[in-house]
């Protein structure tokens, strides 16, 4: 069954290729409001602006433009988020109006007689909302509520993958699935047709079960020996710490994973003396170097690693296939040193002095709004929440772990005189380096007020967690601060941030401010040796030193310029 949507206009005017072309059209269409035009033009000219594109080179295509606005936040664009809607809405009419979008943001057709007596049974505002625009969808479709099956709804899909600027198409398609089989069952009323719900996990991790018990076995012999739990075997390594552990039993997962993937047979993997052979190994990555776009990445080249030592310290591979494995290895590995292209470019932004106070004082900021905002609720609590967490991670750049496992009374203690200190213990950092940390009077005001008037509506149960999670007595996960962080920082901000790059731009900010300052980036960050700092900052304070340098010449030669004075134009950062 095919299902085809009525076009929008009337008229079918050759499809623009892109945002300037669509302009034009829109522009030169008599028939249209003179203020409407030229609000639709304004609209395509920001949008453009906020994307940093010549209108020319952006293609007015729907699942392209889709894309690209996913990424986006007013925050990112400068604007604010009223401005941001009113340019998303106009671009949508735009489109509608050229015929390139067929499937509407909202639907201006009331549901058929059938439909809407379908659509009055329910009484969740949810189920309304997603099942209204699928009655709204197959009204102009021609289709009635006795058709619905899964093949309407692979169309419904389709249509709003390619024709539609609606976010999240695949999840707004499952949604509507799991809203009309929740309803099927509620009402006697409802088609009694099951629709299939769609997995949108993109997962590739094949069970264990499909393989030989032999190799999860000796699989779990590895890691025991990685954690050095045979208390009867010496071992010339220190064991790995359970975060370790599982990172490397979810690459090994991953790699089989991808060898029956890539082709192999299951049955044929005994043992990992089975899985890191040279041309397993080769055949496997193939698979993690297409999925990057056949480029070296970082993950490929960890788990190329990860095969090399297995291969060799557990296996007890034979030096020609080592060999061959340290040349896979190598071509495999990115060749960058340092911070990666990514996070290089997620940091840029704090270039701009602008963005960079809105990001140093975005805890203060939130705190005012949640303490404006009246009564303690959960939702002010959250935000609350998140403000202390983003105090931390600025002024004390720790990794997620860390945080997440922050305890009062263990990892925050108080003074006679209301002062805060926060230590980690050696066996609980990275480097196995203990930490103190006194905290400003300001982070210690916020903190008490966190935990006084918000905490008490996030704990479920007693616990001392200072990021208490859902569960009775447990902490909320890495994953869950993750999100909650990366959600604030892209809205409030429009930072593409995750919390390690914290890290990162406390060093950058070190180094701008004091070029050459790498022993003090090592004491902040906790690096061992000096060596990890340069790898990863060497060369991030070149633009500092060389603005400094500058000023210094300019000052000898009588100019108005003093050492540490911004110069007057920018140089490119690496």
């Amino acid at each position: 069954m095919s299902i085809k949507m009525k076009p929008i206009v009337s008229s079918e005017p050759c499809p623009p290729l892109n945002l300037s072309q669509l302009r034009d059209l829109v522009l030169a269409d008599a028939g249209l409001d003179q203020r409407r035009r030229g609000e639709a033009a304004s609209a395509l000219r920001c949008l453009a602006k906020a994307l940093r594109q010549p209108m020319e080179t952006i293609a007015a295509n729907p699942e392209q433009l889709r894309k690209r606005l996913a990424a986006y936040t007013p925050a990112m664009a400068g604007l604010s988020p009223g401005r941001w809607r009113n340019i998303r809405s106009l671009l949508q009419f735009a489109l509608e109006h050229a015929g390139i979008v067929t499937v509407p943001g909202r639907y201006r057709q009331a549901p058929s007689v059938h439909w809407n007596a379908l659509l009055t049974l329910l009484t969740a505002y949810g189920d309304r909302y997603r099942l209204g625009r699928l009655g709204r969808y197959c009204t102009s479709a021609g289709v009635e509520p006795e058709a619905i099956d899964d093949t309407v709804l692979s169309a419904f899909l389709e249509d709003f993958q390619t024709h539609s600027l609606v976010a999240e198409p695949r999840r707004v398609h499952r949604d509507v699935i799991i809203a009309w089989n929740r309803n099927l069952a509620a009402h006697r009323g409802w088609p009694q047709r099951q629709l299939s719900v769609p997995d949108n996990r993109h997962r590739y991790a094949i069970p264990w079960s499909t393989f030989p018990a032999s190799l999860k076995a000796d699989v779990e012999a590895w890691l025991d020996r990685l954690a050095g739990r045979n208390p009867m075997v010496e071992w010339d390594f220190r064991p790995l710490r359970a975060a370790s552990l599982r990172t490397r039993e979810r690459q090994m997962h991953l790699f089989i994973s991808a060898l029956v993937i890539r082709g192999q047979d299951p049955a044929a993997l005994l043992t990992l003396a089975d899985v890191v052979t040279p041309e397993r190994v080769a055949q496997g990555l193939r698979y993690f170097g297409e999925r990057a776009g056949n480029r070296a990445s970082v993950h490929s080249g960890r788990i190329a690693g990860l095969l090399l030592s297995t291969a060799k310290h557990w296996v007890g591979a034979d030096q020609e296939a080592l060999d061959r494995l340290k040349k896979i290895a190598h071509r495999i590995r990115p060749r960058e040193s340092g911070m990666t292209l990514r996070n290089r470019e997620r940091l840029r932004p704090l270039d701009d002095p602008k963005r960079l106070q809105e990001f140093l004082t975005l805890p203060q900021r939130i705190r005012a709004e949640v303490c404006r905002g009246g009564k303690p609720t959960r939702s002010l609590a959250l935000a609350m929440q998140t403000a202390v967490m983003v105090e931390l991670l600025i002024l004390i750049p720790m990794r997620i772990l860390n945080l997440a496992n922050l305890q009062l009374g263990v990892h925050l203690l108080c003074g006679r005189r209301g002062e805060m200190t926060l230590v980690l213990e050696e066996n609980e950092v990275k480097n196995r380096m203990p930490m103190e940390a006194p905290l400003p009077a300001s982070t210690v005001e916020m903190l008490n007020v966190y935990v006084s008037r918000y905490r008490p509506l996030l704990a479920n149960g007693g616990s001392a967690w200072l990021f208490p999670g859902r569960s009775a007595g447990g902490n909320k996960g890495c994953e869950g601060l993750r999100q909650q962080i990366q959600k604030c920082l892209r809205t409030r901000c429009g930072l593409r941030f995750h919390p390690h790059l914290f890290r990162h731009a406390a060093a950058r900010l070190m180094l701008s401010n004091n070029p050459g300052a790498h022993g003090q980036v090592q004491r902040v960050l906790g690096h061992k040796t000096i060596s990890t700092t340069l790898k990863y900052y060497s060369g991030m304070e070149t633009t500092a030193a060389l603005e400094h340098y500058d000023a210094q010449v300019l000052m000898l030669r009588g100019e108005a310029c003093a050492p540490g004075t911004k110069m007057p134009y920018r140089r490119n950062r690496p």
